[in-house]
């Protein structure tokens, strides 16, 4: 069984294209946890990076933060194709060093800076998502959209990306990516170079995967925050309209019960209308202008 099925089938689906990425240069390194339980993955991989040129480096998650193990994360493991980039990242991480640890992991160098602005920034009540969406000043790139990877936005954030995996148990949707960043914006030209160069990999070798990908993020959302969106099967009319035919089957923390009801979506100045079959069924009081904002990424 290869790392890729090792990950991908049984330990981490999530971090599969990650592998596939590092494997093919399209990144230098990257970085992910397990438990206790998954113990046992830690030899498979040391037997398996053998073949695949890999290197593996495996801390304690309490040696790197200081709080601690947390659920499902009681190791951290560094993994590039050189050892040498492997313990750098790991050097960066430990020292706190969040650019070098971005520029580690092959980050776009714009992304970094966003990053670290808006962690300067913290707290943010809209969160990464909204940010993004209010630095792109094109048409937003599906290659770019990071919406289900909501593993990525956890750092303070792992009560609520408990709550997530909990709705999705079934099936975990966080895998759809193609990057695995904060994009500093939705049309960030290196993020979506990245994003096609991992998915030309992908169709050769996972044509299936692929092609479920591109299927999940090629789609119009409703966006409110990091952790509540509406992912419709549909199309963006206009900046402020989606006309609908379901709800893609993926759950955030915000209530989508009256959507599925409808099929339409009209987004006001001070509120958000669905409809069904052009009359008002719901209407729901926005907070502010981003509290529910369309992003077409098809």
């Amino acid at each position: 069984m290869s790392y890729f099925e090792i990950l991908g089938n049984k330990y981490h689906p999530g971090h599969l294209q990650e592998l596939l990425a590092v494997e093919r240069g399209i990144k230098p390194a990257m970085r992910f946890s397990i438990s206790e339980a998954q113990k046992p993955l830690l030899e498979m991989l040391k037997k398996e990076s053998q073949k695949s040129g890999m290197f593996f480096i495996v801390k304690n998650y309490g040696e790197i933060h200081k709080f601690g193990s947390r659920k499902n994360a009681d190791y951290l493991i560094y993994a590039a194709k050189s050892e040498r980039l492997a313990k750098k990242l790991y050097q960066y991480e430990k020292a706190g060093d969040i650019r070098k640890v971005g520029e580690s992991l092959g980050y776009p160098e714009c992304c970094v800076d966003f990053y670290i602005d808006f962690l300067h920034s913290l707290p943010v009540k809209d969160g990464s998502c909204i940010k993004t969406f209010i630095n792109t000043k094109s048409k937003p790139h599906f290659h770019a959209n990071n919406i289900f990877n909501f593993q990525s936005r956890a750092s303070g954030s792992f009560e609520k990306v408990k709550m997530l995996n909990s709705l999705n148990a079934s099936k975990s949707y966080s895998r759809y990516f193609l990057i695995s960043h904060i994009p500093c914006s939705y049309d960030c030209s290196e993020s979506v170079a990245i994003g096609r160069e991992l998915l030309k990999v992908i169709k050769a070798e996972l044509p299936n995967f692929a092609d479920e990908i591109v299927s999940a993020l090629n789609r119009p959302f409703l966006l409110f925050d990091d952790f509540n969106w509406i992912a419709f099967n549909g199309a963006a009319k206009n900046k402020s309209t989606i006309e609908y035919e379901g709800i893609f089957p993926v759950r955030s923390l915000y209530p989508d019960d009256a959507f599925k009801n409808g099929n339409k979506v009209v987004v006001q100045k001070d509120e958000i209308q669905i409809l069904t079959n052009d009359e008002i069924t719901c209407r729901i009081k926005k907070k502010d202008e981003h509290d529910g904002v369309i992003i077409d990424f098809t």
